[in-house]
């Protein structure tokens, strides 16, 4: 009886030990499961007061938003929404309890009386959760006639094939200046349609792209630039794919052309099916010459430089055919070729080199005309040809120094069949003509670029100091040269390479003459197609001495300085639905900017925009929409604003992701088992 008392005695003591030890792990393990129901629930809430449902506020005038609170509210965000559907952010309060929000109410908001304030608490505590808030339904006044957008086509009936052209048209008032558009399918965003924006001139050629879905449910979204609330959507349209028989029509030469050897002209054809590039061959008395070029788009015309050593014949055809499947073709007429020297008569000769096939050049901007020239040629007239008719002189007499800078004419209609065509000075007969090249209202994405922050209008420089000439180029150029002009006419060159690395310190010559119509040209080394030009600027010939502090470098203006993003980062993942925090510096005072524009790109793509206009800061609280795509190739767009000036910076490439991180569960053993186990041990030990 002493042995099993004993034995007793160690089996209540060891079963104590073995439920304190799992209640404590159980504790433990609800706490790492946030599930402890024993954890005291705080209380908070934030009750709108103002606007209410009588509220009625004008646009451009400055208001209150009130609330009420109780218990411990934290940092909040302030939001509009129109017609239960989010329209803007207002701003954002560290410390709520003040119970007020100045907002001056923006010009362009349209007059309604759905608006409604929302308002939530930014952290997310699990233990005292935040209850969203929203505002009585209140009115927002704007009796000046607001921006509007109306989309006249595509219309319900309209039904468009993959791999046409389809021209999108609209309607706007007159004070909006750019728009974007976008392609919508079962109201989600599929794609951008416009990089970035176009000029609102009331119509859009879009090539539809092969590989979209058969369906019924597109529509087009049209939205003014930097003010996203200002839109419209078309009506729901069809888009159908190409089903056509394969076929090719040659429709240039025909049998009245006579082309001259050296000479630059545009074979064009027609295509149906699903046809995407093409070879062309030169055929003559029905036997092969040679290939005119292989692999190229099939876009229906390309720009062909005969070569000067084919021989005179009557009898050539082009023979346009399928690349990798010859038996889709088409020949040409019979047509000429002759060999009137013309622009290569003598010594004499004049070849452009500058714009190329390859060239898009943007109205409004300056580009460089080169051409190589051989014998005794002072001057040259240079003049602008669409489709093979004269357009417009560009400049009647110049020295033939081989290149050109020509200011584009905004008013010049877009399209790819220009040409530029270079005669000696009142001798037309010497010639060069450049290949067909585009003219477009904005500089494509991805296109290599070269972009000038200093010298600008603003500069005035002085002979003998020592200057900084900044840029920003595209990271696949390694090396630049930069050049001086004035006047339309280089002047000499400052660096002929130097490293893509963003600035240059250059000590301007005492030589130089007093001006106000310099500009710097930094180019791509090895393509000097690509290249910037800064603004017009002065250089004075009061001397000073490299010790003198005279530069003008004005670090005040916004496009000396820069922005860098710190968060998202190349190693950044991000979860649809949830918020997410963008940081950037800027070394410019945040107080003087008047605009940033937040953008969320998905492949170079933009599917999201935020603009805003007060309370600026250098963080934003993105909330990530729940419908977008997993992916790693998203990227954070920012740009800056003041009166005349911006600066913008993409983010790293990073991920967005509805994967959800969980603790690993292997790591944890209940209490609730810890105690099964122990007693098991117990009963055994009786």
């Amino acid at each position: 009886m002493q042995r099993i008392g004993r034995k007793s005695i160690f089996v209540i003591l060891f079963l104590l030990f073995s439920l304190m030890y799992s209640g404590v792990k159980l504790n433990i393990n609800n706490i790492k499961t946030n599930i402890n129901e024993n954890t005291p629930r705080l209380s908070k809430s934030l009750i709108i007061t103002t606007p209410t449902s009588e509220t009625s506020w004008e646009v451009g005038t400055t208001q209150e938003i009130t609330w009420t609170i109780s218990g411990d509210v934290g940092f909040i965000q302030i939001d509009l929404y129109r017609e239960n559907s989010y329209a803007r952010l207002i701003g954002a309060v560290a410390d709520p309890s003040d119970g007020r929000f100045t907002w001056e109410i923006p010009d362009y908001l349209i007059g309604s009386s759905a608006y409604q304030i929302k308002i939530d608490e930014v952290i997310i505590d699990l233990f005292n959760p935040f209850t969203i808030q929203f505002s009585d339904e209140f009115e927002i006044i704007n009796e000046n006639l607001p921006d509007s957008i109306t989309v006249t086509n595509p219309t319900s009936s309209s039904s468009w094939e993959t791999g046409s052209v389809q021209t999108i048209t609209w309607t706007t008032t007159e004070n909006v200046d750019n728009v974007e558009i976008d392609l919508y399918k079962g109201d989600i965003l599929s794609r951008a349609i416009t990089p970035l924006y176009t000029n609102n001139d009331g119509s859009y050629s879009w090539t539809i792209p092969n590989g979209l879905e058969v369906d019924t449910d597109y529509q087009i979204r049209i939205a003014e630039y930097f003010n996203n609330p200002v839109n419209d959507f078309s009506d729901y349209f069809e888009i159908y794919e190409n089903t056509e028989t394969e076929s090719i029509t040659v429709t240039s030469p025909t049998s009245s052309y006579s082309w001259k050897v050296g000479t630059i002209h545009l074979i064009t054809w027609t295509s149906t099916g699903d046809i995407n590039r093409v070879d062309f061959d030169l055929y003559k008395d029905d036997t092969f010459i040679e290939t005119i070029t292989s692999y190229t788009f099939n876009d229906g015309s390309y720009s062909w430089n005969i070569p000067i050593d084919l021989e005179y014949g009557s009898d050539y055809q082009i023979k346009v055919y399928k690349y990798g499947d010859e038996s889709i073709k088409d020949f040409s007429d019979y047509f000429e070729i002759n060999v009137d020297e013309g622009s290569i008569t003598g010594s004499e000769s004049i070849t452009v080199t500058n714009p190329t096939s390859s060239s898009s050049w943007k109205v409004g901007n300056s580009q460089i005309i080169t051409w190589d020239s051989t014998g005794d040629i002072s001057k040259v007239t240079i003049d602008l040809y669409n489709n093979n008719d004269l357009k417009e002189s560009i400049t009647e007499s110049v020295d033939n120094s081989g290149n050109y800078i020509w200011n584009i004419p905004n008013v010049l209609e877009l399209g790819s069949n220009y040409q530029i065509r270079i005669s000696k000075y009142q001798d037309t007969s010497i010639y060069g003509i450049s290949e067909f090249f585009e003219l477009s209202d904005y500089i494509y994405i991805g296109q290599n670029t070269v972009t000038i922050n200093n010298p600008n209008k603003l500069t005035s420089w002085k002979a003998g100091s020592i200057e900084t000439i900044l840029w920003i180029a595209s990271e696949n150029i390694n090396n630049v040269a930069i050049d001086l002009y004035k006047d339309n006419s280089f002047v000499e060159t400052l660096a002929i390479i130097t490293s893509n690395d963003g600035s240059y310190s250059w000590e301007i010559p005492t030589h130089l003459n007093e001006e106000t119509t310099y500009c710097i040209i930094v180019s791509d080394f090895i393509d000097l197609a690509i290249f910037g030009m800064s603004e017009l600027f002065s250089i004075s010939n009061d001397i000073v001495t490299n010790n003198d502090n005279n530069s003008n470098t004005n670090y005040n203006n916004l496009n000396d300085n820069t922005i860098t993003i710190i968060n998202p980062t190349a190693n950044t993942t991000w979860k649809q639905g949830n918020q997410s925090l963008i940081q950037w510096n800027c070394n410019y005072d945040l107080s003087n900017i008047d605009t940033v524009i937040i953008k969320l790109y998905k492949d170079d793509l933009s599917i999201l925009a935020i603009v805003q206009e007060e309370n600026i800061q250098d963080q934003y609280l993105l909330v990530i929409p729940e419908t977008i795509e997993d992916g790693n190739d998203y990227r954070i767009y920012i740009q800056l604003w003041n009166s005349v000036e911006e600066i913008h910076q993409h983010s790293e490439f990073f991920t967005i992701s509805r994967m959800v991180s969980k603790p690993n569960s292997e790591n944890y053993i209940s209490g609730y088992n810890l105690f099964i186990v122990f007693g098991i041990i117990s009963l055994i030990s009786l």
